[in-house]
């Protein structure tokens, strides 16, 4: 599962160990976060289930283009194994919010991070 909007790492665990079983759900095995760009501590990360193992994890916080950084928070890029064996592999991103500043720099700035994540998917 895709996590965003956790404040750090430590924080999605206690989420995962006393949240998640508070509502009657199950607990998950791995929690992961890498901080990211985001100055009042907005990052993204993932739980996931006994089985799925994070084979490496890759940050895109410092990737820049023509105008500059491109995320916002991150585009935290994760592979994992399935439990049958296959290559899974996640980016987890929280793009530029539509809410805050001029609606033409925001669509601007969502454009070329949804540009550059597809530029992965291509690779």
């Amino acid at each position: 599962m895709c996590v965003v909007e956790a404040e750090n790492r430590i924080a999605l665990k206690r989420f995962n160990d006393m949240v998640i079983p508070m509502v009657n759900g199950q607990s998950y095995d791995h929690t992961m976060l890498i901080d990211g760009n985001d100055e009042r501590g907005i990052d993204i990360g993932i739980i996931a289930r006994k089985g799925f193992e994070i084979r490496s994890m890759t940050s895109h916080v410092d990737d820049t283009d023509q105008d500059g950084l491109i995320f916002s928070r991150d585009c935290a890029e994760y592979h994992l194994t399935t439990p049958s064996g296959k290559d899974l592999f996640l980016l987890v991103n929280h793009f530029k919010s539509k809410g805050f500043g001029a609606q033409q720099d925001n669509d601007k700035k969502r454009t070329r991070q949804a540009k550059k994540c597809e530029r992965f998917m291509m690779s």
